[in-house]
């Protein structure tokens, strides 16, 4: 006697395919056991863009930025529209790295899009009709009528304050026309399911500045190699240096710091502050664990936007579940860590985590889910507590019986009609009769209803199956049901427990996460905490300073200091580093901005607005432009965009043109405006007189001008064959003694007269030849002609 049954996924352990079932002449007494693949509720494709609207209205720019990995719903200040002025575009890409833009017609013209790298940007134009204050304004009495409803979330109480101080501003109008366009956006995607709403897919609302902010452009990002790959850096960068953190959201935190560095003096010191508390305790570590425990919980805290929108949506699968629990248990033991630590317990952003929840809220929370959730009997799949349910316990113990009850039924109808028959229950299908196709003991089954037909085996039903399906039911599908109605009531209890309030905390982690990471970094590569002033502009004052993208034990350190000085030369020999000391003075400046400790001993510096750069120079057939041209462009939106409180670094410009050119419109542009005010510097080099291939570069600075540029000694380095460079320090010394380079080499020695007299006739019949006279077609003949004079 066989039988044949589908359990629940906590069976896998006996999971074989239906079809597979081999059913032999002889019956077996082994009931085997298959399941069916049950399609579980899929996460809808809300849109994972980053979108950016932006609309111009009375010669300026309204924008606003939809970031869908933390449901933020960003709102820019009023930006004034400047004609032909790239600059604004090229920021706001730059800044929020939009998957998609929307704007109208009008306002794609002025952003020049045409003129700009725009990547895998999609670009959206809508009609002016489609930026509908009044639809703004319905989106808007809905979202707030949610949160109204919401109000002990303390996100809905956040988002509240912002949406009355948004209707105090001038300009509410025009910010309703952005938000028609995400209103109708929303739709389309809210459209696919049911369950969701509009205003589920914002979370936060803020206003933002971007005059808040360090300026860096594109260029600069490139050539003091800051960002990503994205900006097709060779070598190692800052973004890489600092790698990834332990959270998602510290990720997306930490982007946006290295995205944009601050000018507020209070806002760098209180980051400083914090790193500088994260480092005692990361030097301290040494002797206990604590970094390396609060690295773990970090690591076990998953992203809560996320999961709270999969729960929304109804997706209810085993490891959404497990992540929550993990969330509940790091946050309690997170907090538990810090109170218990006198370092970590005075941490603006820690102080802030802890008291943005309660922990017995958290444990609350924690009981709720493990009363409901078994985690131990089978981690790999979702089980509901054992008795948790009375009707779930009955429908599961039953099924456990089924192998019995299929058996002592196949008993039985084989006492009524004499046939070893199969019975098997298949979810939905209900208790069935399984015969194989070629079997003899089909003849014997004409009183019984043909259900279904696979490859291998034919399903029948009788009176005595029907009676099953009314007695015992789809057994399978009610559990399925039950376990879904309870994760259903367990969603509702957690919500009502205040689970999206974690939100508020998750934000604290990723402050945490990131300031952690910025500690990490300095400690590893001994960077030391900057002194800020906001008194002095222009300040620069670095003690044994290295760059923070080589190697420090094959790195030398240097002084660097400016005070007064409104524009400092460097100047030195090919190959002594200048441009890497330039690099180094810009990263530095730039470190220091976004909160993290600088690659110096000590440093002393003023809050700079702008990091302005004319060191690389890109190239391209794309470009119709030579590079000198790219040069002087590069130069003068370094001097239009420049402030009494900008850093402009400038490398080696002139190159691509004449060799007085360059050096007399440097001067024009740059010095001849401060020239009371330079302060010369060079990079010191040690030449042997006697030998100039013999040359130490001692990489220090010093005052004075380089008296050479090393050029010879860098190109013999270069592997460059040692005739050439003897032949290019003959030519040298003829220019040193003024003498005429042309007159010199028109003068022939007496190898080469000796060598004229000896082919004399050859030269007299090829200077004979008049080659206007072959046309091109005769080329052939010419070669011949040419190699009769060779060898006669």
């Amino acid at each position: 006697m066989s039988c044949v049954g589908i359990l629940p996924k906590s069976n896998r352990k006996r999971k074989r395919n239906l079809t597979e079932l081999s059913l032999g002449d002889e019956p077996r007494d082994v009931t085997h056991i298959t399941e069916r693949q049950d399609s579980q509720l899929e996460l809808n494709s809300i849109s994972a863009a980053n979108t950016l609207i932006i609309n111009m209205q009375q010669n300026s720019y309204y924008c606003c930025v939809y970031q869908s990995e933390t449901q933020k719903l960003l709102f820019l200040e009023e930006i004034r529209y400047i004609k032909n002025d790239m600059r604004f575009t090229e920021t706001l890409l730059q800044q929020f790295h939009p998957d998609v833009l929307i704007c109208s017609n009008k306002t794609k013209m002025c952003l020049l899009l045409d003129r700009i790298d725009i990547g895998d940007m999609k670009i959206d134009v809508k009609p002016s009709k489609d930026f509908n204050v009044a639809e703004g304004e319905l989106f808007l009495d809905s979202l707030e009528r949610g949160l109204l409803r919401s109000e002990s979330s303390l996100v809905a109480e956040n988002d509240l304050k912002f949406i009355s101080g948004l209707r105090c501003k001038d300009t509410f109008p025009n910010y309703l026309s952005l938000i028609s366009v995400f209103s109708t956006n929303f739709e389309i995607h809210c459209a696919q399911n049911s369950r969701l709403k509009k205003t589920d897919l914002i979370k936060f609302m803020e206003f933002i500045s971007m005059q808040g902010y360090l300026s860096i452009d594109r260029n600069s990002m490139v050539a003091l190699r800051l960002g990503s790959d994205k900006h097709n850096v060779v070598g190692l960068t800052v973004s890489q240096l600092f790698g990834k953190c332990n959270t998602k959201i510290g990720n997306s935190l930490l982007s946006q710091y290295l995205m944009r560095p601050l000018i507020n003096l209070d806002d760098i010191v209180a980051r400083h502050r914090a790193v500088g508390q994260f480092l005692e305790e990361i030097k301290f570590g040494k002797k206990n664990s604590v970094v390396g425990q609060i690295t773990d919980y970090l690591a076990g805290i998953a992203d809560i936007h996320t999961l709270i929108q999969k729960l929304k949506l109804g997706n209810y699968e085993a490891t959404i579940w497990k992540q929550l629990q993990s969330i509940f248990y790091n946050f309690d033991k997170l907090k538990e860590l810090i109170e218990c630590s006198p370092t970590l317990r005075t941490i603006d952003c820690c102080i802030k985590f802890i008291e943005s929840f309660d922990v017995d809220n958290i444990r609350k929370l924690q009981e709720i889910l493990l009363e409901t959730i078994d985690f131990s009997t089978d981690p790999d799949n979702l089980c509901i507590q054992k008795n948790f349910d009375s009707t779930l316990q009955r429908y599961k113990d039953l099924y456990d019986e089924m192998e019995h009850i299929l058996g002592e039924k196949a008993f039985e109808l084989k006492s009524l009609t004499g046939l070893d028959l199969v019975i098997a229950y298949i979810p939905q299908f209900g208790y069935l009769v399984a015969v194989e196709r070629h079997s003899k003991t089909l003849d014997s089954l004409q009183s019984f209803d043909l259900v279904f037909t696979t490859s291998t085996t034919y399903y029948y039903k009788d009176q005595s199956m029907l009676e099953m399906d009314t007695n015992y039911g789809d057994l399978y599908s009610l559990i399925r049901d039950k376990e879904v109605e309870i994760l259903f009531e367990l969603q509702a209890n957690l919500f009502e427990y205040g689970l999206e309030n974690l939100i508020i905390s998750y934000q604290y982690i990723g402050e945490i996460d990131v300031l952690l990471r910025f500690a990490l970094v300095s400690y590893e590569n001994n960077f030391n905490k900057p002194e800020l002033i906001e008194e002095e502009a222009g300040v620069i004052d670095l003690k044994e300073s290295f760059h923070p993208l080589f190697s420090t034990s094959n790195f030398i350190s240097n002084d660097f200091k400016v005070s007064n000085s409104r524009v400092v030369v460097i100047t030195g020999p090919n190959f002594s580093g200048k441009s890497t000391l330039l690099t180094q003075i810009g990263i530095t400046i730039y470190l220091a901005q976004i909160g993290c400790f600088i690659p110096a001993k000590t440093g002393k510096l003023s809050i700079f607005r702008k990091i302005l750069t004319r060191i690389n120079t890109e190239e391209s057939i794309n470009i119709n432009q030579s590079t000198f041209m790219k040069d002087c462009q590069q130069m003068s939106e370094c001097l239009m965009k420049s402030t009494v409180d900008s850093l402009v670094l400038i490398d080696e410009f002139g190159k691509g043109t004449d060799i007085n050119d360059g050096p007399e419109l440097f001067t024009e542009e740059i010095i001849g405006e401060v020239v009371n005010s330079i302060d010369f510097k060079q990079l010191e080099i040690l030449i042997d007189k006697n030998n100039q291939f013999s040359m130490t570069f001692l990489y220090q600075l010093t005052d004075g001008i380089a008296s050479s540029s090393a050029g010879l000694y860098c190109a013999r380095r270069s592997g460059i064959d040692l005739a050439i460079i003897e032949r290019a320090e003959f030519i040298l010394h003829l220019l040193e003694r003024g003498q005429n380079i042309i007159g010199e080499f028109s003068l022939l020695d007496e190898n080469e007269m000796k060598l004229i007299g000896e082919h004399k006739d050859k030269i007299k019949k090829f200077l004979e030849l008049n080659f206007q006279e072959w046309a091109p077609e005769d080329h052939l003949k010419l070669k011949t002609e040419l190699l009769k004079i060779l060898h006669d």
